[in-house]
């Protein structure tokens, strides 16, 4: 089972998202922070993706634009954060943005310009994956994609063999297979396992990373005063289930915080004028934002289908 925790500090993604977030509300950096601290942040997240991007650029028909968009907007570091739009926009204004070519692509740099140009390149990409046909590799080849999966003829017969009356191909048996191995908990219930586990005094902030809503994995974030033990409910767990849609998820323990930029609270801390938010409420908030998405046009399709929807939270 794969580790779902980490215990580190704010990463470069982190740290930026943070900054954005006090710069678009008071339109001044923080006082601890200078444009110079905006540039030797954005050379050393360049650093880390610019491999990525060459190899974006070089094996798509992207530009260097989009695939510095790309980079940015889809990679996530290790606590599974997100850039967030504001972020990017921060990036690009910085008079030495070593992401040069986007910068120059964007005509007037805003929050909205990034998420529209961001919204293209997806789109683009899309595009290209409706049109992508898989077909099966000839014997003693490796496909080179992970979506693709060459079985040999004795697993085929296997699989074949365990399939139900109504499974219609491997894939379906296949699936059905790995549901049934998977431990899967509600929202509310993994939180409730969680916050006894862990032990609620310990625990000033538990919330959900919305922007992973959108897709199907799901990023938690816990602040509050460091631990070395992973509760066992992290570990144990491979799924949870919001609105009968069903989620991957990744925790981090974030000692620094809390926050609630892009962040839905779960438990605790909601903003300095406000009263912390109760498990029940957090819960029924995330849960309110994956029905919302399901339901709106042109949104991602959050999480995947569960056959037993019974599970509500």
């Amino acid at each position: 089972m794969s580790d779902k925790s980490n215990i580190d500090s704010p990463t470069i993604q982190g740290r930026l998202n943070a900054i954005a977030d006090a710069w678009t509300a008071s339109n001044e950096l923080p006082a601890d922070t200078t444009w110079n601290d905006i540039t030797d942040q954005s050379i050393a997240l360049y650093k880390q993706l610019e491999d990525y991007i060459q190899a974006v650029e070089t094996d798509t028909p992207f530009s260097r634009a989009e695939a510095e968009m790309w980079a940015l907007r889809r990679t996530v570091d290790e606590q599974s954060t997100f850039l967030a739009y504001e972020a990017i926009e921060l990036l690009l204004v910085s008079e030495d943005t070593p992401f040069t070519a986007l910068a120059q692509a964007i005509d007037e740099i805003t929050t909205s310009t990034v998420e529209e140009y961001a919204a293209d390149v997806t789109a683009a990409v899309e595009r290209a994956q409706d049109l992508a046909v898989a077909v099966e590799a000839p014997q003693n080849v490796r496909p080179a994609s992970p979506a693709i999966a060459v079985l040999d003829r004795d697993t085929k017969r296997r699989l074949q063999d365990t399939a139900t009356p109504d499974e219609e191909s491997l894939d379906d048996v296949v699936s059905r297979l790995l549901r049934e191995a998977e431990t899967d908990l509600s929202l509310g219930e993994f939180c409730e396992q969680y916050l006894d586990e862990r032990g609620r005094e310990d625990v000033n902030q538990l919330a959900v990373q919305e922007t992973t809503l959108e897709g199907g994995h799901l990023s938690m974030t816990v602040h509050g005063s460091r631990s070395q033990d992973v509760p066992n409910v992290v570990t144990e767990t491979d799924t949870i289930t919001i609105a009968g849609r069903r989620f991957d998820f990744h925790l981090v323990e974030d000692p620094y915080g809390p926050h609630n930029f892009e962040r839905i609270p779960i438990y605790g801390w909601m903003d300095t004028d406000k009263e912390d938010v109760t498990l029940d409420e957090g819960v029924a908030a995330v849960r309110e934002r994956v029905q919302e998405l399901l339901t709106r046009d042109g949104a991602p399709t959050p999480g995947s289908t569960r056959p037993d929807s019974s599970l509500s939270q």
